[in-house]
């Protein structure tokens, strides 16, 4: 988001629009610096706490579907307890939410923010990546580069989107009372979401849809994966990182596999399938709601800034609960993306400095982050920036409600 004229036009960018943005400097010298310590006894604690919950969500969902009600297909046509179809899956959705702490605290790891030793964190990192079948490593470089560049148009590494010619006039789809538009806002939009929420993050690993087109030092990316040396990987990363995270990943997919073999398909979609599914839809959404907000700016090389772009984010509460199972993820990315080596459980302090000290530039969310993405696709800008060197968004429904 950017700040708003004195004049109250539209056009945000006919002034410098960070005119009144506090220097970074200053910034930090407003958080006090025990919010930045580390502490190996602290980091060891909070993993354990998102090892301990997600061993009894997994034994609890374990031991339910061992009970007579839970038969292996109790929700088939055949069985007629379709009933327990709502059950199963709102059981897997409480599991795979549980588990996506364990992400999230490796994600910490990747940045160094969870111990004070670079070794322990990539250890642990290394180990809860690879049993989410993330190859660690390689997605720890382009995190730090969706870290480095974000918002920058070419260069931003998650979420970035697509470059469109202005519209002389909305197309059919997009003209309110029209069939199509019926059509493509209530039946093919939300299904794209749920797909792209269930997908995106495989595809993302696989052949870095919506990833960066340019690496820092201006090569173009013409292959991007994290599964085989390719273009995005800077000049002279060590191929050992990518062979080793890509060949422990057989460790889980033959335990995949073990489990299918031995207690069959039904329990291995209940209890393996299910809830990483439901990891990679909550780590797809956290991420897309957090950088494809109607109220965020994307950037070019004329207008971005490490800075700039960093506060280009924004904070989502998915209820305490799930906030501190996350890490707090989701309401303290702003704060992540500032200081990401600051330990995640002194995110909502510093997040408070932050509201304060940032004023208008730290976006507020009006509405939650899953009405938010299933309103707005958030997919197109158009293709040329302005005068100033910023992006517009092409096809959000009413920016300023969200």
């Amino acid at each position: 988001m950017v700040k708003k004229s004195s004049s109250g036009l539209k056009d945000w960018w006919h002034v410098d629009p960070f005119l009144e943005l506090i220097e970074f400097s200053d910034l930090k010298r407003k958080i006090p610096p025990r919010l930045f310590e580390r502490s190996t006894a602290s980091g060891l604690f909070h993993l354990v706490c998102s090892l301990f919950w997600s061993a009894f969500a997994a034994y609890v969902w374990w031991y339910l579907c061992q009970g007579a009600s839970w038969t292996p297909w109790a929700w088939m046509p055949w069985q007629l307890s379709w009933t327990l179809l709502p059950v199963d899956c709102l059981c897997i959705w409480i599991v795979g939410t549980v588990y996506t702490s364990l992400w999230s605290f490796a994600h910490e790891c990747g940045h160094g923010g969870t111990t004070p030793h670079t070794w322990l964190n990539d250890l642990i990192g290394f180990t809860l990546h690879t049993a989410l079948l993330v190859p660690y490593f390689p997605w720890q470089q382009s995190h730090a580069q969706h870290h480095a560049r974000n918002q920058h148009i070419s260069q931003g590494e998650t979420h970035r989107p697509d470059l469109t010619k202005e519209w002389n006039k909305k197309p059919v789809s997009l003209q309110p009372g029209r069939k199509r538009y019926w059509t493509k806002r209530k039946i093919l939009h939300p299904l794209g979401i749920v797909l792209g929420l269930a997908l995106g993050w495989r595809l993302y690993l696989l052949f870095g849809l919506t990833g960066a087109v340019e690496r820092p030092d201006g090569k173009k990316i013409k292959s991007h994966t994290h599964h085989a040396p390719s273009d995005f990987f800077p000049n002279g990363y060590p191929k050992w990182k990518i062979l080793v995270s890509n060949v422990a990943l057989l460790v889980p997919l033959y335990g995949w596999y073990w489990f299918y073999q031995t207690f069959g398909a039904a329990l291995f979609i209940r209890q393996v399938l299910g809830p990483q599914l439901v990891v990679d839809v909550y780590l797809n959404a956290i991420t897309k709601a957090q950088h494809s907000h109607p109220k965020t700016t994307w950037l070019g090389p004329k207008a971005w800034t490490w800075y700039k772009g960093a506060i280009q984010t924004v904070d989502h509460s998915y209820g305490p609960v799930v906030d501190w199972l996350h890490h707090y993820i989701g309401p303290s990315h702003v704060s992540h993306h500032l200081f990401p080596t600051a330990p995640a459980h002194n995110g909502p302090e510093i997040t408070k400095i932050l509201k304060r000290e940032l004023k208008d530039f730290y976006i507020v969310a009006k509405k939650g982050p899953w009405e938010t993405i299933f309103a707005n696709s958030y997919r197109r800008v158009k293709e040329k920036p302005d005068e100033y060197g910023v992006y517009s968004w092409l096809g959000i429904h009413h920016p300023d409600e969200f």
